[in-house]
This record gives C-alpha cells, sequence and structure tokens, in this order.
C-alpha cells in the first residue's frame, strides 16, 4: 500500500468473501454460494483512478472435498481448480475459470461475510494457487516428449502413500539456454515438521529413479542424463530457489 492510499470503507482485503445480500446483487446467475475476493489487497486499498475493479471468485460450499476434485487440487496443486478446508470442516470449491470483475465502488456497497474466513493458511495456500497459474514451467515439446515417462511417473506415483501431504513440491533443473538439454536434475522437497515425511520422500524417489534409468536408456545416444534427488525444506536455501522451478504437473508442455 503506498502513502496517501486508503483502505475503502469496508476494508475488504484479498481472501475475504463476499456472501448473502451482496453476492446475490453482484454475482448472479450461477450456481455459486458465495465468492472469495482475489483480488491483491493493495489494489483493493487503491483509489479508483488506479484500480477501478475487484477480481472475485465465486465458490460453491460443501461439507466435504467434492469427490470429483482431485488430490492435487485439494492440496493447492492443480492450476485450475482449488478446495479450501475451512477451520469448521466445511470446504469452499473454486475454480479460476469462474472469476468475475466488478467495480469496487460496488464491492464497497456490501460488508464482508463475517462468519466466513478463509484463515491465513487458506490465504497463503490462495495466493500461492493463483501465482502458480502464470509463473509453471511450461516444457518445450522436444523436452517434455523426452521426459514424458518421467513426468507422468511423478504424476502417477504422487498420488499414492501419503505422499501428497508429505512432499511440498517436485522441482527441477535445465540449462534453459541450450535448445536440445540433456542434463535434468529433479528434486523432491519434504517438510521437516512431518515425522515420516523423509521415508515417504525417498520412498518416492525410489519409484521415479527407476523411470529415470529406462528413460535415459532409451534415449542413450542423445546422451540424455537425469538424476533424482530428496531435500527438505531446511535445507532448501533461496540461492536453490532462483536457479530451479517447480514443476505443475498438470501443464507438462506448451501444448495441453
Amino acid at each position: 500500500m503506498l502513502p496517501g492510499d486508503r483502505p475503502c470503507d469496508k476494508e475488504w482485503m484479498q481472501g475475504d468473501i463476499l456472501a448473502g445480500e451482496g453476492f446475490d446483487a453482484l454475482v448472479s446467475g450461477t450456481a455459486h454460494e458465495c465468492a472469495v475476493v482475489i483480488s491483491h489487497s493493495c489494489d483493493l486499498a487503491a483509489g479508483d483512478e488506479k484500480e477501478p475493479f475487484a477480481e472475485l471468485l465465486p465458490c460453491i460450499i460443501t461439507n466435504a472435498p467434492p469427490p470429483n476434485m482431485s488430490t492435487n487440487d485439494r492440496a493447492g496443486r492443480g492450476i485450475r481448480k482449488l478446495v479450501l478446508t475451512l477451520s469448521d470442516g466445511r470446504c469452499l470449491s473454486l475454480s479460476i475459470h469462474d472469476r468475475k470483475m466488478i467495480p469496487k465502488q460496488d464491492l464497497n456497497r456490501y460488508d464482508k461475510d463475517p462468519n466466513l474466513k478463509i484463515g491465513e493458511l487458506n490465504l497463503r495456500k490462495l495466493q500461492a494457487w493463483l501465482a502458480a497459474r502464470y509463473r509453471r514451467v511450461a516444457l518445450p515439446d522436444n523436452v517434455a516428449h523426452k521426459l514424458n515417462p518421467v513426468l507422468n511417473a511423478f504424476v502417477n506415483e504422487g498420488h499414492k502413500n501419503g505422499r501428497v501431504e508429505a512432499i511440498l513440491g517436485v522441482f527441477m533443473r535445465y540449462d534453459k539456454q541450450e535448445p536440445d538439454p540433456g542434463d535434468f536434475i529433479f528434486y523432491i522437497v519434504y517438510s521437516v515438521d512431518r515425522v515420516d515425511a523423509k521415508e515417504i520422500a525417498e520412498e518416492y524417489q525410489e519409484k521415479i529413479k527407476t523411470i529415470c534409468e529406462k528413460t535415459q536408456k532409451t534415449h542413450e545416444d542423445e546422451g540424455l542424463e537425469i538424476s533424482c534427488d530428496v531435500i527438505s525444506d531446511a535445507e532448501l536455501t533461496l540461492r536453490d530457489l532462483s536457479r530451479i522451478e517447480e514443476l505443475y504437473l498438470e501443464y507438462l508442455s506448451y501444448r495441453d
């Protein structure tokens, strides 16, 4: 928020929820029940001459995660759908394709819902999910073709044996300046806050290593080298993060 900017009358913030009369008035013609404000809090506070619109994401409230939502969607690792579990056990189901833009002046006529709050952890999850849509790796087709068996293994094996909960993410490093790179390093990052996370990560790594070896052999004439390491979130440095990219495995190439 810049000096001179003032919060809007209702003090709307990213992650606040519009429901009831305000939702019915501003987000009509949908099967949704409420909407999460996804505009950045600074943009909501800025004057209308700078930021005239607020962006909302309508959602459905359920008592449990919808059965058609994938494990990745529930963990915030999908790039199109997301499930947020509230403190009372209810769930908000969101799809990025349902976004709505409304004038901030209209939003400011209504109050946020005091009984629906996503909480700090869900707010971070929401922010990471929104950012991932635009920063996810888009692999060139020649790279995706080479690595397809490995990438599929990460997806297929990642859903098993509690790995989604224990593994924080899968990252990769390769020389993007090379037109046809041949050296790839994958990193499975686990949380030190979970006692069995390292064991789960290493089991995951063994499954992936087997596929890496088979893929290397298939492309041995091209000198393809693939490795897979396990690292904790406590060991991962800012320098590491500047040199590696997280894989959001729904999207593996320039083309779906």
